[in-house]
This record gives C-alpha cells, structure tokens and sequence, in this order.
C-alpha cells in the first residue's frame, strides 16, 4: 500500500502519482478528501483493537535493507504482524525553516514502525 499526501493542485498530484499509477495497483484510492477524513487513509481499524508495536526514525535505507524488510515481514514471513511501515519523509516535513520543527535540520529521512496482534485481556 502506498500513501500520498498533497495539498497542491489535483492535477499537480495526479502527474507526481503517475508513475505509481503506471506500477497496475490492485487498489488505487487516492482522492481528494475533507479533513475528517484523513483518519481513514491508513485503513485502521476504527474501533480499539488490541496490538503493540513501536518505531523509530532513521537515515536514508538502502535497497539492501528494504529488501530485507520484505524477507522477514512481507507477503511470506514466518510471523504475523498487522503492519509494518516505512515513511518517507521528505518534502515539506524535512524542509528546516525559522520557527519550524527543530529535528527538521536532523536529517531524519525514513519512519520505520510495525505492529503485532496481541490477545485481549479479558
């Protein structure tokens, strides 16, 4: 899954989402969208669900460790997790200016995070 957030033009996003696009997705869903609907893009469960996970932030990954990613947590990994994730975090979010986010200038470039079903409590 792929997400895309953009708040210029449609047709300025829908030229950038070309070469996505191009890729045949099984499901392409972006849109434009009202605020209150932003919770929904990430496809979570609306209601609690019971889980654990973490993250971090890292520098650049290289292909290497993405595909190693793939081994151990994609389509046929040997453990389940409900999700795992890597952000992209360029344009604006890495942009230092005056009065902007002080780890902006920190050179963080990928969010990396997973998450786990775990038994609820009863």
């Amino acid at each position: 899954m792929v997400e895309a957030y953009h708040l210029g033009e449609p047709a300025e996003a829908d030229r950038l989402l070309g070469p996505l696009r191009a890729l045949g997705p099984v499901s392409d869903t972006m849109a434009v969208l009202a605020m209150p609907e932003l919770s929904r893009v990430h496809m979570d469960p609306e209601e609690p669900v019971a889980g654990a996970g973490d993250g971090m932030m890292t520098g650049p990954l290289p292909g290497d460790a993405v595909d190693a990613l793939v081994r151990v947590a994609g389509r046929d990994a040997a453990f389940g997790l409900t999700s795992v994730e890597l952000r992209h975090l360029g344009g604006e979010l890495g942009r230092a200016r005056p009065g902007t986010a002080r780890w902006a200038a920190s050179t963080p470039t990928t969010w990396c995070s997973r998450s786990e079903p775990r038994r609820a409590r009863s």
